[in-house]
C-alpha cells in the first residue's frame, strides 16, 4: 500500500499550467509532492461551511492550487491553478 495520495489533473486545472514559468511550474510540481504525502496537513479548506474536501495549497510566492480530496480513491484531483504572474 502506498502511503502518498495520487494527484490527478482535472482538465481545467491542466489547461492552466500552461504557460507557467519554469520556476512557478517546479514550485507547483514540489507543492503537489508535499501535498500528496498528507493532503490534509499540507492545504487548507476552501470554506469553512463548504465542502471539507475541497481544499487549496499555496505553491512558492508563485500562486495557489485548487484541489479536492477524494478519499475513496485516495487521489487529490487539482481543478485549478492560480499564479500571480
Amino acid at each position: 500500500m502506498s502511503d502518498r495520495y495520487q494527484v490527478v489533473f482535472h482538465a481545467k486545472g491542466h489547461a492552466e499550467t500552461r504557460g507557467l514559468p519554469a520556476a512557478a511550474f517546479e514550485s507547483l510540481i514540489q507543492a503537489l509532492g508535499v501535498v500528496s504525502r498528507d493532503p490534509w496537513a499540507n492545504s487548507t479548506q476552501e470554506d469553512l461551511k463548504g465542502d471539507p474536501e475541497r481544499r487549496w495549497a499555496a505553491f512558492g510566492d508563485y500562486g495557489m492550487v485548487h484541489l479536492y480530496i477524494n478519499e475513496v480513491n485516495l487521489t487529490v484531483i487539482v481543478h485549478g491553478v492560480v499564479w500571480t504572474n
